[in-house]
């Protein structure tokens, strides 16, 4: 489970499933980064307030169950 740490500003996402699903909640994407240690992909870049965080932990979750089932 991740938690709300209020010293970042931002809050950076490597899937771009995760990113996709948050977005769909509403949540504002700023700005999108290449990878540092891949460049073919990219860093997804939202706000980091807890309801981001609590939404994060959510989508995880789901993505989780959804994996079991196969």
């Amino acid at each position: 489970m991740i938690q709300f740490n209020e010293e970042h500003d931002i809050f950076p996402v490597l899937n771009m499933y995760i990113a996709g699903e948050l977005m769909t909640r509403g949540f504002a994407l700023l700005r999108t980064e290449p990878n540092k240690k891949d460049e073919r992909l990219n860093v997804f870049i939202f706000k980091n307030t807890p309801e981001f965080v609590d939404a994060m932990n959510e989508v995880i979750k789901q993505r989780r169950k959804s994996r079991e089932k196969r």
